[in-house]
């Protein structure tokens, strides 16, 4: 049985570190059973907050984008470079502040975000725009939500396809290459979600949890409504603790 952990929202709520108590049942849980991260934070931005002890896990980063596992990168999405350079200068004329990923590496738009002081604080991995579009661009996080139509629209126009996600708990939204999702890219790591408990909080978590064979949702029925379980930020551990002892999942079964 995999069980396949979001990040922020999820089991992390302060952008930090994973709190204490989730940390010490997941530690627990990787004994007896296969344990998998997927987020939207890249690869570098993910190692820092898992123990040590799972670095050699299977990471899913960039909402999928990025694939990686025992120390090295598998698959890795990227925007066509022609495609991502006339976004870049789309957002540019429109003053929009953002922040690019790469596989390893990101760059940050010139147009001014308090969220570029966070992204600067948790690695030293910054390069230049034009470095980083050489290299291969995974992920563009625009930094204001108001942004959203606007850029949909261009994107729409020019016939560019993407996959966009929605940050609830921040007024951000990010596009990534097409049909790129974290369940695509458990399935190309060879994951049966359909055989997995996986925990989530947010829209880029939806098509996984829809397809787990226990899905537990943080957060109410009014923001997703077809989860096996619900809990808040405060309880994600006891439901670890519980699913990994058997005597929630017996319960859930009878529910899917």
């Amino acid at each position: 049985m995999n069980f396949v952990f979001d990040i922020d929202g999820t089991i992390c709520n302060n952008g930090r570190y994973i709190d204490p108590n989730i940390e010490k049942a997941i530690l627990e849980l990787s004994k007896t059973r296969n344990v998998i991260f997927a987020s939207a934070r890249p690869i570098r931005d993910m190692l820092p907050l898992i123990d040590s002890s799972l670095h050699k896990s299977l990471l899913i980063g960039c909402n999928g984008g990025i694939h990686y596992k025992d120390g090295s990168f598998g698959k890795t999405r990227y925007f066509k470079k022609e495609q991502i350079i006339r976004v870049i200068e789309f957002i540019k004329n429109n003053d929009m502040p953002y922040v690019l990923d790469s596989d390893w590496f990101f760059s940050l738009s010139e147009k001014k975000h308090m969220f570029h002081d966070y992204i600067r604080s948790l690695s030293n991995y910054e390069l230049s725009e034009k470095k980083l579009i050489s290299k291969g661009v995974t992920k563009l996080l625009i930094l204001e939500n108001k942004f959203k139509n606007k850029l949909i629209k261009y994107l729409n126009k020019q016939n560019i396809l993407y996959s966009l996600n929605h940050h609830t708990q921040e007024s951000f939204f990010d596009i990534t290459p097409t049909k790129n999702n974290k369940l695509v890219a458990l399935e190309e790591c060879n994951i049966d979600v359909s055989r997995s408990v996986c925990f989530g909080n947010d829209m880029n978590d939806f098509e996984m949890l829809d397809n787990a064979f226990i899905s537990v949702f943080v957060g109410t029925k009014s923001s997703y409504n077809k989860a096996s379980i619900y809990t808040d930020f405060h309880h994600v551990h006891n439901v670890i603790k519980d699913l990994s002892s058997n005597a929630l999942r017996t319960k859930c079964l009878s529910q899917i």
